[in-house]
């Protein structure tokens, strides 16, 4: 089905269009984007309680099929909630490897409750998505009903936040398209390079990308990554955070509260 998917594709590109192997692999895309509910199959629907860990059956039928190095990316998931593998590339984002899908769980603590819309997203390693699904997520007691409200995490003390450093939309632009890149690479295990770009990203202003660099030295984040031959380093790990909070990054504190109890 994915050779025709793929003679359909070129078809639609135009033969003066597809002349070379990079050509023939976005053909592909094309058909994984018109055929995506075939290419990524989850629950429409997914009821946990709190304080469980429940299996999150999301799986892909070809995956050999899909451009190399491709990862599933969920969205919208409460920040209190974590998965079994992958990590978390920002609050409520994950990025899991489809070598993971088949043992996934979704972890849920003691204190959260009501409703979420997942959004599940199949993506090439260069962020091209090829297909993308939703999961309507709930989360309630036993023996009661869930109303439809965003899902709360357990509250927690607020701590006084910086303002958000001002960049220009191009700046931040540039900046987001860094942090993606790095992003890209960390799914691959690539930390070293990943690095680079959070640096890059960071050294501009973005928050998010000292953020990320942080979580890169950070030993707990590593060891939920399963990152090998990546060696931790706190003090950095601290360092960065530490600007993160200079730039306004709104989880900057817990994660320095979190790393010093390691």
């Amino acid at each position: 089905m994915l050779a025709l998917g793929v003679v359909a594709g070129a078809a639609l590109l135009g033969p003066d269009l597809v002349t070379s192997p990079a050509d023939a692999q976005t053909a592909k895309r094309y058909f994984m984007l018109v055929a995506g509910a075939s290419d990524l199959i989850a629950p429409p629907s997914l009821e946990v309680e709190p304080s469980s860990s429940v299996p999150l059956r999301i799986s892909v039928p070809s995956p050999r099929d899909l451009p190399p190095n491709s990862f599933l990316r969920l969205r919208g998931l409460p920040p209190a909630i974590a998965l079994s593998d992958g990590y978390a590339i920002a609050p409520g984002v994950w990025a899991v490897p489809l070598a993971s899908l088949s043992n996934l769980r979704i972890i849920v603590p003691v204190g959260v409750s009501g409703t979420s819309d997942v959004t599940v997203s199949l993506v090439a390693v260069d962020g091209a998505p090829i297909a993308e699904t939703r999961i309507a997520l709930s989360v309630r007691a036993p023996g009661s009903s869930v109303a439809r409200a965003p899902l709360a995490s357990p509250a927690a003390p607020q701590a006084p936040q910086t303002p958000q450093v001002a960049l220009s939309p191009e700046a931040r632009e540039r900046a987001l398209k860094l942090v993606e890149r790095g992003e890209q690479e960390l799914a691959n295990g690539n930390v070293s390079q990943a690095r680079g770009f959070f640096m890059r990203a960071a050294d501009a202003g973005l928050a998010h990308g000292a953020i990320m660099l942080g979580a890169t030295y950070d030993p707990g984040e590593l060891s939920r990554l399963r990152v090998q031959g990546v060696q931790a380093n706190p003090a950095e790990a601290r360092r960065w955070y530490e600007k993160a909070r200079e730039l306004g990054a709104p989880d900057a504190n817990d994660r320095l509260v979190a790393l010093g109890r390691r």
